[in-house]
This record gives structure tokens, sequence and C-alpha cells, in this order.
């Protein structure tokens, strides 16, 4: 049982509005089958009376949201019932915000978040819930300590920590899965590292970034833990990690 929320968000009001658009649209379909009969009629009335109930489910299920961010965990009550979890016992966490354009012209950003505890409970959210930007802000403040603290642990004890495609250890180095292979880079090789329009870009000393694909952010568990391990290993005084020594024994959580 968590303590009381601090804060507490609602679905997503554009997506009701959506669901609603498309049930009424539903409807107009399904009423039009009666009107016009063709040998198809009773195909077309089965799609609709089946898309009719998954728009209706998830309208009711936005409808019936309530997201709380506590000082100890995240709940999330719906028609499907309550789950929780707690920050500390968040074993994944996976983030993706994606810009949209149509015609070139930007239209918005689409975020999703999932969370994965060690018993493998799982909460998924992203636009459904209203303002998504800033409460995407908030679960990264919120797991970002117990992820980050637990990389560092792991990494100063000689564990190699994972991160999906991507791996790391004091005497393995950085480990990134590409399509083909397994690309293997020595700690000491490391020429910089950073986020830019939903990739991970790590080069080694003398790459440029023109010829490397980066990895999908959507694709790496605890991608902001990631960079605070990294930031930790080189602790830079400027955004370029090669300014200092990245051969040190260990790493602080400070």
């Amino acid at each position: 049982m968590l303590s009381p929320a601090m804060e507490t968000y609602r679905g997503n009001r554009r997506s009701m509005f959506g669901m609603v658009f498309l049930l009424i649209l539903t409807m107009a379909g399904l009423y039009a089958t009666f009107l016009f009969q063709s040998p198809y009629t009773l195909l077309y009335r089965l799609s609709l009376v089946v898309a009719l109930g998954v728009f209706a489910y998830n309208c009711c299920w936005l409808v019936a949201l309530r997201v709380g961010l506590h000082p100890d965990g995240i709940s999330v009550q719906s028609i499907r019932g309550v789950t929780e979890i707690r920050w500390d016992n968040v074993d994944r966490f996976y983030y993706s915000s994606i810009k949209q354009y149509v015609n070139g012209i930007p239209t918005g950003t689409y975020y999703t978040y999932k969370l994965i505890d060690r018993q493998g409970v799982k909460i998924s959210l992203g636009h459904a819930v209203e303002n998504p930007e800033p409460f995407g802000r908030k679960l990264i403040q919120f797991t970002q300590k117990p992820l980050l603290s637990r990389a560092i642990d792991q990494y100063n004890s000689g564990v190699e920590v994972s991160f999906g495609p991507l791996k790391i250890s004091r005497t393995g180095g950085i480990s990134i899965k590409t399509l083909i292979v397994r690309k293997q880079m020595p700690i000491n090789q490391v020429a910089s590292y950073r986020m830019d329009r939903g990739k991970l870009y790590i080069l080694r000393m003398g790459e440029s970034r023109r010829w490397t694909a980066g990895t999908e952010i959507r694709t790496i568990p605890n991608v902001f833990a990631l960079m605070g391990l990294l930031d930790a290993i080189f602790q830079p005084a400027s955004p370029k990690p090669q300014t200092t020594s990245p051969t040190r024994p260990g790493v602080s959580k400070s």
C-alpha cells in the first residue's frame, strides 16, 4: 500500500474526444448498413459492432483513468482495477517521445512510458494521460535515483550493467547491439555520447556521428540512468567526456 498521492492525473481529454468522435462515426456507419443493403452487409455490421465495442471500452477506460504519483511509488486506477509499483522496485523504465509531422509540418509529440517492476508488474501510459510531457518528467525524476544508484553499485562491483541493447562494465567497456553484430568499445576509447532526436549516440575516438546510426531511445530501458552512469564515469567538465580520464577504478553516486 502506497502513501497518499502528491499529484493525480486524469485521462487525456483530447484522447476522450477522439474516442467519442470515433464512436459517433462508427454508430453512423452501423446505422447506414440498415439503410443500404448489399451482399456484404452482415460482414460490415459485425466489423462495426466489434469496432464500436473497442471504442466504447477505450472511452470508458479514459474516463475512469486516475494516475497517482506518490512519494514511494505510482498507482493507476481504471476499469481494469488498481495497479501499483514502488519507485525502489522499478526494474525497467522505457521512455519514448516522437515528434510527428504531416507534410513536413510538426503536429505534436507523442509520448509513451512503460514501467516494469522486479515481479513483472507493468504500467503502460503515455498520451492517454493529461499533460503527458510534464507527467513524463515526473516519472524520470522519481525513477532516476533508485535506478542510477543500482547501476552505479553494479558497475563498481565489476558486474556488467545491462540496458537492453547496450551493456557496460569496467572490464568489458561498452557493448552496443546492432542489426548484424554487437559493437564493442573500450571505456578509454569513448569520445562522446549524447541523446538527440530520439536516438542515443556513443562515438568511438576518430568516429564521426555522420556514419553512426545510433540506438533508438525507446528500445533502451533506463536510458536516463545510463546517461547518469556515463556522466558518473567520465564526470566531464564539458559535454565531451574525453576532457577527463575515463579509466577511473570506480564512480561516485554524488
